[in-house]
């Protein structure tokens, strides 16, 4: 309802909460396990809990590991199956319910399923290429892109600012999100 406050603190708390679990994943992962184990482990069908156990080699360590593992993969499932879901509604301008609503369901969950079950490491591959060019485009390139045709095009007489710096600030988060593309793909 316009209320820029509460807006701004929800920001606030859900990127602050995100990025804290976000580092201890990192820390968690990636500060125990070389990248290429890690990497070397999911295209040979295992979890990457194997690789963490074998570094770690203290059970309980390893199974508070394995609980976060299992929370975090969860959390994003969700998150994304909710997002993908709203998407093929909007896009297809279907019903959630009833037989639109079963089909949505069926090509949110069955595609994925079928490329997971017949080649794994295309699967893998395809989950890599797709958090570093899906993240970027999501939460970079495409937010920026919505708040100039909101803020300059659309809604410009009567949508506040919620958040200052202009052009410029919206300029500068596009060719930052750019710069990440580039640099993912040249290493």
């Amino acid at each position: 309802e316009c209320d820029a406050r509460a807006m701004k603190k929800a920001i606030w708390i859900g990127s602050i909460s995100t990025l804290i679990l976000y580092m201890a994943w990192l820390f968690l992962i990636l500060g125990v396990v070389p990248p290429s184990e890690l990497k070397e482990a999911l295209f040979a069908g295992h979890s990457a809990i194997v690789p963490i156990e074998k570094h770690l080699k203290i059970p309980i360590l390893s199974g508070l590991v394995r609980e976060f593992i299992i929370l975090a993969l969860s959390t994003s499932f969700l998150a994304v199956t909710i997002t993908f879901f709203d998407f093929w509604a909007d896009t297809l301008k279907w019903s959630k319910r009833g037989f639109q609503g079963v089909f949505l369901l069926l090509l949110v969950f069955v595609i994925p399923l079928l490329l997971a079950l017949n080649s794994s490491t295309l699967f893998v591959s395809i989950f890599d290429a797709g958090g570093i060019f899906g993240g970027t485009l999501v939460f970079g390139i495409f937010p920026a892109l919505f708040v100039w045709i909101g803020r300059y095009r659309k809604y410009s007489k009567v949508a506040p600012e919620l958040l200052p710096a202009g052009k410029a600030g919206l300029v500068l988060t596009i060719l930052v999100s750019i710069a990440t593309l580039l640099v993912a793909v040249v290493f």
